[in-house]
């Protein structure tokens, strides 16, 4: 349990299972290659291998419990079903030294 949000993607190809404590008990989902998660802060989870004999890769990032604030407010304008997109970037899309006009 991390006082963090808690935001992940499955970059590999092995499916993770992802167990966590909901308020009707413990949930479970499988999180398949190119999925993401994303879990609030004190929620007691924790993610294994599908597959006892087959690693999975996740990227995981932990944002401090105040998260808030201009990040917060673009990541809810998001659909929900574009919300992958969010962790499916693998590279830098923007010019970071744009060329002066």
């Amino acid at each position: 349990m991390a006082p963090a949000h808690e935001f992940a993607y499955n970059y590999g190809t092995e499916d993770a299972l992802l167990h966590w404590q909901g308020g009707a008990g413990v949930r479970e989902t499988v999180i398949q290659p190119g999925g993401p998660y994303y879990i609030k802060p004190r929620v007691p989870h924790c993610l294994r291998n599908l597959e006892p004999s087959h690693q999975s890769d996740m990227a995981i990032i932990r944002v401090g419990a105040s998260f808030d604030g201009d990040a917060h407010f673009e990541l809810s304008n998001i659909p929900r079903e574009a919300l992958h997109r969010v962790f499916s970037e693998t590279r830098q899309w923007y010019d970071a030294k744009p060329k002066e006009a």
